[in-house]
């Protein structure tokens, strides 16, 4: 799997509006819509980690994005232990689609004098579907290997209407990126 973080900022000299071109280049090369319906899951997954990159580098995160590897690495880790694998898969990938949904809808509200307010600030939106995107880049990556490693599972027909569900909230967060970063 590559870095995109890398690829977007190759260097610490990269300009706000190279790293844009470059995400549009990427977005454009990468996008589902050009490639084989067979092949589509797999590049929406990519392009998933593609705006989670770019996201990263919009919040000014880039020394956290450097551990981008790490982190991904121990976030998908499968902490449920089952005799069945296609259900631990499915399990995390529960786990992970569900911290994403809590993450955007819920973490933005902040209490005020005893009454929560939604906080619909940039760098708030920014952050926090940032964190959502790498929830549900997980659970993606999780359903699609419950889908295609175990063709047979009683947990491939909800694992496919959960893939569905995942694109299109990479859709809404794709035009959340682009009505607030303007690219």
């Amino acid at each position: 799997m590559k870095n995109y973080i890398n690829m977007l900022k190759p260097d610490d000299s990269s300009t706000p509006d190279e790293i844009k071109s470059r995400y549009r280049e990427l977005v454009k090369k990468n996008h589902p819509d050009i490639f084989p319906q067979e092949r589509r899951r797999e590049q929406n997954l990519i392009l998933m980690e593609i705006n989670e990159a770019y996201l990263s580098l919009l919040n000014n995160s880039y020394a956290t994005a450097k551990e981008y590897g790490e982190i991904r690495a121990e976030s998908g880790s499968l902490p449920v232990v089952h005799r069945e694998p296609d259900y631990v898969y499915y399990r995390s990938a529960i786990d992970h689609l569900n911290r994403g949904n809590y993450i955007f809808n819920w973490s933005r509200y902040l209490p005020v004098n005893h009454r929560y307010h939604f906080d619909v600030r940039k760098s708030s939106l920014l952050k926090t579907a940032t964190e959502a995107i790498e929830c549900y880049r997980l659970a993606y990556s999780l359903f699609l290997k419950v889908c295609t490693g175990y063709p047979s599972s009683v947990w491939v027909t909800d694992s496919m209407d959960k893939l569905d569900l995942i694109e299109k909230l990479n859709e809404r967060y794709s035009e959340i990126i682009e009505r607030l970063t303007g690219s």
